[in-house]
């Protein structure tokens, strides 16, 4: 009895393993694109974070290849795309936002903050910015940094797709972040915490589990049948405005600066008093993104010093 049953269960295991690797080789052969996971840059060169989704790796250096161009990636000792930051010495000039302000498909030196940088030497500039963030993830990240860089001016970059970005848990056909519910309009709430792990942060940490297409598409299917997308009503106001009051109960001075002109959020700051500049310029890449072109950045950099260079210059927060 116990031979018979010792066969059945050989049996059983063969046939599992048969099925296993016929179902391997036609997810190969016939659903190579449907059970791919890429690798981007929220992936090489962040990583998961139960709150704000994604966040910079320290201290990494690799060649990314973007959307138009290959382009070098190099962190600092605290994550994020720039030289290191000692003690305060001199006013400092924070700019925060997205991949626009990362600098998807420049150099590090070719970016409008590292152009700024070079024409006021007598400020110390800094890039917060993070690829993929919406505004929600970028005003959890200033409170996170914002003591210990002690900024005297913040400079918010607000992009084309932010309100897309803060409206919904899940972006980018991949990601997981945190978003912000209005309960009025003046009360927002955090939810989406701690965040999902996105399947491609997982391919990233097992990678030689992940080589196998039967567990990808197992991944795939459990990620669209069982996690919770969330979607919100619009929060974009409500942030930027708790962003500025964030920044002025600290002593220091907010402006935003509109990659595309979105005229009611324009009108919004202009009512509370909150400075801002128009960006918009047809120096883009084609595709994905429409990042800025090295032009684009140095277009970007010209429009922010003739609007609040004199006053940078004279150490005034008077804009």
């Amino acid at each position: 009895m116990f031979r018979k049953l010792r066969m059945i269960i050989l049996w059983i295991v063969c046939t599992l393993i048969f099925a296993g690797g016929l179902i391997e080789i036609t997810n190969r052969i016939f659903f190579f694109d449907r059970f791919k996971i890429g690798g981007d840059e929220r992936t090489l060169a962040y990583q998961y974070d139960p709150r704000l989704g994604w966040k910079p790796i320290a201290d990494i250096a690799l060649q990314f290849h973007g959307t138009n161009r290959a382009f070098s990636i190099v962190h600092n000792s605290r994550g994020f795309r720039d030289r290191e930051h000692g003690a305060k010495t001199k006013p400092r000039i924070a700019f925060i936002g997205d991949s626009f302000v990362w600098g998807y498909d420049v150099e590090q030196r070719e970016r409008f903050t590292d152009l700024l940088q070079a024409q006021l030497p007598q400020w110390d500039v800094l890039n917060f910015g993070v690829s993929g963030y919406g505004l929600d993830q970028t005003f959890l990240l200033l409170q996170d940094i914002f003591d210990e860089y002690q900024p005297d001016v913040v400079f918010l970059l607000q992009s084309y797709n932010d309100r897309g970005d803060n409206s919904s848990n899940f972006r980018y056909g991949a990601y997981y972040k945190p978003v912000f519910l209005m309960h009025s309009a003046n009360a927002m709430e955090l939810i989406g915490t701690p965040v999902p792990r996105s399947i491609r942060h997982y391919a990233m940490e097992y990678p030689g589990l992940f080589r196998s297409y039967l567990v990808r598409g197992l991944a795939l299917a459990y990620d669209a049948k069982f996690r919770h997308k969330i979607t919100v009503e619009d929060p974009t106001e409500l942030i930027v405005r708790a962003m500025q009051e964030y920044v002025s109960r600290r002593g220091a001075q907010f402006i935003v600066g509109f990659q595309k002109n979105d005229e009611a959020l324009m009108a919004f700051c202009e009512n509370l008093g909150i400075p801002g500049v128009g960006l918009r310029n047809r120096h883009q890449y084609p595709g994905f993104g429409s990042h800025w072109t090295p032009d684009g950045h140095a277009f970007a950099a010209e429009k922010i010093y003739e609007k609040f260079g004199r006053a940078l210059k004279a150490d005034s927060l008077a804009f």
